[in-house]
């Protein structure tokens, strides 16, 4: 399943000439799946108020992307992301969280949505202190990071248990 009207905010599917993103042609999504994700939105801002900052994100972002989509749990992967979700190409990430949407440049698979489903966590417990604490975490990188350091941890072992909390289909 895919999102978005990309032929409104891209007409040629060139992704704003920002990386190759190959041809985007699901220009009738809008009409399928943003009820979807503007519903996402309310409830995740009505479970989780002080979550408004990275829900509100997670939300502009999947309405200007296209990908195929799972909802699970709460949670939306977005997986092959194209639009605007270009910006993980810049900072070299394979998925990255906003509320309850996960965002990925191609498959997430079961340990790395673990990782990803650590950050939704993270998110609730820190409601709208979640963005400034993790980008002041980051400003010495991931190694020194606490909430990559969690979520990593948990990845690691789920690879090395085998077990996963999510099964992605």
């Amino acid at each position: 399943m895919s999102n978005n009207p990309p032929n409104l905010i891209d007409p040629r599917g060139t992704c704003f000439g920002l990386g190759d993103c190959g041809p985007i042609d699901d220009a009738g999504s809008l009409v399928t799946e943003a009820p979807g994700d503007v519903y996402d939105w309310g409830h995740t801002v009505y479970e989780h108020p002080a979550s408004i900052a990275q829900q509100s994100a997670g939300t502009f972002v999947a309405l200007t992307s296209t990908g195929d989509i799972t909802r699970q749990n709460g949670v939306t992967f977005y997986e092959h992301c194209k639009g605007t979700c270009w910006f993980l190409n810049l900072i070299g990430a394979d998925a990255i969280t906003l509320g309850h949407d996960v965002f990925g440049r191609s498959v997430i698979g079961p340990c790395l949505a673990e990782h990803e489903l650590t950050h939704v966590r993270q998110g609730d417990e820190y409601g709208i202190w979640w963005i400034p604490a993790y980008l002041w975490a980051q400003r010495h990188g991931t190694a020194d990071n606490p909430f990559e350091q969690e979520a990593y941890a948990v990845q690691n072992q789920c690879r090395l248990n085998g077990s996963h909390l999510l099964q992605k289909e």
